[in-house]
């Protein structure tokens, strides 16, 4: 299970790639292990000079996510959905 979700962001680096930062150099095996991907998505935008605050540019890269790549790689979005559906 997904402790947090920016591990959906790390999933999917074209986003990250899309706000402006380069250097994307994290294994991308088993997102589903890394133990603080907060804290990994906070070192990426260190390495471009930027800093990183959870809510804020958690809800503008969000909605660039691509959910059908989601669904189909992590159970708990998929649960997530449907709960929200209810």
């Amino acid at each position: 299970m997904i402790q947090e979700a920016e591990t959906w962001i790390l999933s999917q680096p074209d986003v990250l790639k899309k706000e402006g930062l380069k250097n994307l150099s994290y294994n991308r095996t088993d997102l589903t292990r890394i133990s603080n991907p907060c804290d990994l998505v906070g070192r990426v935008y260190e390495d471009n000079g930027r800093n990183y605050h959870k809510v804020r540019d958690f809800i503008r890269l969000f909605p660039s996510l691509d959910a059908g790549k989601l669904t189909s790689t992590f159970t708990d979005f998929t649960d997530l959905i449907e709960a929200l559906k209810q």
